[in-house]
């Protein structure tokens, strides 16, 4: 009975096998491998702490020569299971050819939607979000709902003021916090995110949003130093290198859940059973906390807005919120309806900005000072244009204005920005689902198939193979490649020819491609040139030990450094 049962045994094995697409390149003994890659990718991240998943495909396209491989990044038995997926083909094709990638993600788009990944990370928090929609009407209507508030008007007329002063209490509390280590080290990473999310907040909420938090919070940061670290005796030359441990300061209770809630995406994200997962996580007690905060403050600020809408009906927004608001009232008036301001849809939309966007923003400003840092040389040539840009503020004696910041343009500072979001890659990749039977490259791509271009860190592969075989690429590819070695080092100067910035100096993929795009890219732009300028112009990042400077990753929503340690010394501009 049992030998007879062997026979049907094996055939159930066979069928729960990785099942490669033809043709394409992949790791041999990944399909006769239940688990796919994964071991694989365990062995290569467990070889040096700064190996990510991305460097693994990075890896291996190197390994196979070839620009487009597959990886089998979980066992397929596991789409099978309820909770498990949703795609019954576990192969996923990598891009490593930027100029196909962007072909494909902007380009090909009734060929290629949304891909089910980032869903799994979001679901269980905004299920009504735009982002789980399908590239169609109802997910543009959903997406103006929220676009319609970050018009230029808005961001610099309203919104500036409030972020420059975010940036001003920063400097501050740095100045007082390098004061008290003198000459020591001590992480940024904390006040960097909490600056990012003061922003956010004033765009979602109004800038007003934050007076009634002040007793609990500054520009983040700014506390004295603890225990184990006070009294010490500072060396003339620089300080020792032992890190100054602050205390924390408390902060309020949506900037709290906002961490929380990214946290718990960050282990969605990396889940083999997304959905299972979920069932597990949500039941935490901080998460409910976390779920329940963002929930009543999102609640209630719909509800200021509605109040004042009512009551001063020509008013100007002052925030996406009180956009969202009047913009529900006059589609409603428009299809005959009573407007619902508060409907899922609503709530999702807000909070799905508030909590996605300034992660992208605080972890590219945690990467920028660590390169920044660690390239004194371009360090003092972007403080040297930024003397020259804001000449008034020079002469004066002053930090540049936020309208001197946002007015005048700095081509070097503006190359610096580029740089840094092209090696921070907070998006890590795009990702895309073949919506019809299709080929990429020559190669045939059924429907259903994952497509991916994982950024390398941070060149992009461009095999000699492809430019041998121009045939093989699809006739709305641009001609134009990133094949030069040149992209490895971090060099802010490819961003500018003949003085002005050229933006199609490299590949640029921050904010993802294509129509499904970030819309939060413009608000996070401003804030990471806002605090660029602000740190810049008062300090000096001097160097940090080699145990704080490492570039080891940790990914929740985005990848931040796993270290993002400071030595400021304060420049004198009296």
């Amino acid at each position: 009975m049992a030998l007879a049962a062997v026979p049907t045994l094996y055939l159930i094995y066979l069928s729960i096998l990785p099942r490669p697409l033809p043709g394409i390149p992949y790791n041999p003994s990944s399909p006769r491998s239940l688990l796919g890659d994964i071991p694989a990718l365990l062995t290569h991240l467990s070889t040096t702490p700064t190996n990510t998943f991305t460097t693994y495909t990075t890896s291996l396209m190197r390994q196979l020569g070839s620009p487009v491989i597959q990886i089998f990044p979980r066992p397929r038995f596991l789409s099978l299971l309820p909770g498990g997926g949703s795609s019954s083909n576990a192969s996923v094709m990598i891009l490593g050819d930027y100029t196909t990638a962007y072909d494909v993600f902007v380009r090909r788009t009734r060929e290629f939607d949304r891909s089910p990944s980032i869903g799994h990370m979001l679901l269980g928090f905004i299920p009504r979000n735009h982002i789980h929609l399908r590239t169609n009407g109802t997910w543009k209507a959903q997406r103006r709902l929220f676009l319609g508030s970050i018009g230029k008007g808005f961001l610099f007329g309203v919104l500036a003021p409030v972020i420059g002063e975010r940036a001003e209490r920063l400097v501050e509390s740095w100045k007082r916090m390098s004061r008290l280590a003198k000459g020591r080290p001590w992480s940024a990473q904390r006040d960097l995110y909490l600056l990012a999310l003061s922003g956010v907040a004033a765009f979602t909420f109004g800038g007003s949003f934050e007076e009634g938090l002040e007793k609990e919070v500054g520009a983040g940061g700014g506390g004295e130093p603890s225990e184990t670290s006070e009294g010490e005796e500072m060396s003339d030359g620089g300080g020792s290198d032992q890190p100054v441990e602050f205390a924390e300061q408390g902060i309020p209770d949506i900037y709290q859940a906002s961490l929380e809630i990214t946290r718990t995406m960050g282990e969605l994200r990396g889940s083999l059973m997304p959905r299972v997962k979920w069932e597990i996580v949500r039941r935490r007690a901080r998460l409910k906390w976390a779920r329940k905060v963002m929930k009543n403050t999102v609640n209630c600020e719909i509800a200021k807005a509605v109040d004042r809408l009512h009551h001063n009906r020509e008013t100007t927004p002052e925030s996406a919120v009180e956009h969202m608001v009047a913009h529900e009232r006059d589609l409603a008036k428009k299809e005959g309806r009573r407007p619902d301001y508060f409907s899922p849809v609503m709530v999702d939309e807000i909070t799905g900005f508030m909590i996605a966007t300034y992660e992208t923003t605080g972890s590219t400003l945690s990467w920028g000072f660590k390169y920044l840092t660690d390239l004194p040389f371009i360090q003092s040539k972007l403080r040297q244009a930024l003397e020259q840009g804001y000449p008034a503020a020079a002469k004066e004696r002053r930090c540049p204005s936020i309208s001197e910041i946002n007015d005048t343009d700095i081509p070097y500072l503006d190359a610096v920005t580029e740089e840094i979001l092209r090696f921070a890659n907070p998006a890590t990749g795009v990702d895309r689902q073949a919506m019809v039977d299709t080929e990429i490259l020559g190669h045939v791509v059924p429907k259903g198939t994952i497509v991916a271009c994982l950024l390398p860190e941070p060149a992009l592969i461009s095999p000699p193979e492809i430019a041998k075989n121009p045939s093989q690429r699809s006739p709305s590819t641009d001609s134009h490649s990133w094949d030069d070695p040149d992209l490895a080092p971090f060099r802010p100067e490819r961003w500018i020819s003949h003085g002005q910035l050229n933006l199609d100096a490299a590949p640029r993929v921050a904010f993802g491609l294509g129509p499904r795009g970030c819309p939060g890219k413009r608000l996070a732009y401003m804030e990471i040139k806002v605090g660029l300028v602000s740190v810049m112009w008062n300090f000096e990042m001097l160097p940090c030990p080699a145990e704080l400077s490492g570039y080891e990753k940790v990914v929740l929503a985005t990848q931040k450094p796993k270290q993002c340690y400071l030595r400021l010394r304060e420049i004198d501009r009296s």
